[in-house]
C-alpha cells in the first residue's frame, strides 16, 4: 500500500509530487494546531508611590531677599529651628534606600554639581565654585515632651509641663544630637540625651539606654523591637491595650532627654534607667532614623519608617551679590 502511494503522483504548484508527501504534509498541518496555554490569569495593578515627602514638590520654600551674613532655615512652615520639619516616609513593605542630592546654582545657570552629604561647604572640593560662601546643612529634627506616664500602659499622654526640640544627624560617619530649643519651667542643666530601644516584652522587661555620644551604628539598632514589632501609627492594640501613639512614622528609634541622676552605668556601653524619675523625662513624639553609610545612603524602614528634616543655608558676609538657587532632592537609590 505504502509503495503504491509513493509511486502515485499528482500535480501540485506545477510539479509532480508523490501522494505520500501530501499525506505527511497534512499530518504536519494538523499537528501544528496546538494550544498556546491551558489556562491564564491576568491582573492589573494601580501603583502608588512608596516613599513620600510630605507636600512635595516644595517650591519657593524660603524664597527671600537677604543681606549677606544671614542664615535661612527651611523647617516645614516655620522659619527657624523650632519648626517640625519635612516628613520622609516609606509606605512600602520593604526597605527603601534613599539619599539627599543637593545642587547650588547662580543666576548665570552654572552650578557646583550634585552633593550627597548632609553638610556641604560649597567651597570645598569644587572645580567651579559658583556657590563659594554658602554652607548647606540638612539635619533631623525631633520634638520631645513631658508625658503622663502610667507604667505598663500605652500610649503615654503628653503634658504641657516641658517641651524641647532636638537637632540630630541623619546621615554621616558619626551620630550627634543636641537640644536646640526648650520651653517650660524645668531646669534642664543636668539632663542627658539617650537612645532607648525596646525589648519584645517592653512592659515586663524594660530595656536599657545608650547615651547619644555612644551610638556607633545605624538607628534604630537591629535588635530594637521598634524596627518592625511595635507600630506607633494609628490606633493599634497590644494584648488589649491601645499602643497607637498616632506618630507620623510607625517604626524607628526613640530619643529621650532624662536627668543624669536617672542613669546608672552598666559599664558595657549601656545605662540602666531609674523609672522612679520617669515623670521628669522628656519623651519622643515621633520616631527617627540615622545612617552611618559611607555613601550617604539610608535604608528607610518598611511599613512607615522615616524621619523629619530641616535645611539650613548660611550665606557668608563676603558672599558675591547674585541670585542663588539651592535645590535638594530625596532620591531613590538603585542597587546593582
Amino acid at each position: 500500500m505504502m509503495k503504491k502511494l509513493r509511486e502515485k503522483k499528482i500535480n501540485l504548484f506545477g510539479k509532480k509530487v508523490s501522494v505520500f508527501v501530501i499525506v505527511i504534509m497534512s499530518l504536519a498541518l494538523v499537528s501544528a494546531a496546538l494550544l498556546t496555554y491551558y489556562g491564564v490569569i491576568t491582573g492589573m495593578a494601580v501603583v502608588s508611590q512608596s516613599v513620600i515627602v510630605e507636600d512635595s514638590p516644595i517650591t519657593g520654600a524660603w524664597d527671600t531677599s537677604l543681606v549677606a551674613g544671614t542664615t535661612v532655615v527651611d523647617c516645614d512652615t516655620d522659619q527657624g529651628e523650632e519648626g517640625s520639619g519635612h516628613s520622609v516616609k516609606n509606605n512600602a513593605d520593604v526597605e527603601a534606600p534613599v539619599q539627599f542630592g543637593t545642587t547650588c546654582r547662580n543666576v548665570a545657570g552654572t552650578d557646583d554639581g550634585v552633593q550627597y552629604e548632609s553638610y556641604i561647604d560649597w567651597a570645598d572640593g569644587i572645580d567651579s565654585p559658583e556657590c563659594d560662601g554658602i554652607v548647606t546643612e540638612i539635619y533631623g529634627v525631633l520634638k520631645l515632651t513631658s508625658k503622663n506616664v502610667v507604667f505598663g500602659q500605652s500610649p503615654w499622654t503628653e503634658t504641657a509641663d516641658m517641651k524641647a526640640t532636638v537637632k540630630y544627624t541623619i546621615v554621616g560617619d558619626e551620630f550627634s544630637a543636641e537640644v536646640i530649643d526648650s520651653e517650660g519651667e524645668w531646669n534642664l542643666d543636668n539632663y542627658v540625651l539617650v537612645y532607648y530601644s525596646d525589648n519584645i516584652d517592653r512592659f515586663t522587661n524594660p530595656s536599657v539606654a545608650i547615651k547619644v555620644e555612644y551610638v556607633d551604628e545605624n538607628l534604630p539598632y537591629a535588635d530594637d523591637e521598634n524596627v518592625d514589632e511595635y507600630n506607633y501609627c494609628g490606633d493599634t492594640y497590644e494584648e488589649g491595650i491601645s499602643t497607637g501613639d498616632n506618630y507620623e512614622h510607625c517604626h524607628g528609634a526613640k530619643i529621650w532627654y532624662v536627668p543624669a541622676s536617672a542613669l546608672t552605668d552598666n559599664e558595657d556601653g549601656t545605662w540602666a534607667i531609674n523609672w522612679g524619675q520617669a515623670s521628669n523625662f522628656l519623651f519622643e513624639t515621633d520616631l527617627i532614623m540615622y545612617s552611618d553609610d559611607t555613601g550617604n545612603v539610608m535604608d528607610l524602614l518598611a511599613n512607615g519608617g522615616g524621619f523629619n528634616f530641616c535645611e539650613s543655608n548660611a550665606f557668608a558676609l563676603n558672599l558675591v551679590p547674585d541670585t542663588y538657587t539651592i535645590r535638594t532632592e530625596i532620591q531613590p537609590v538603585t542597587t546593582p
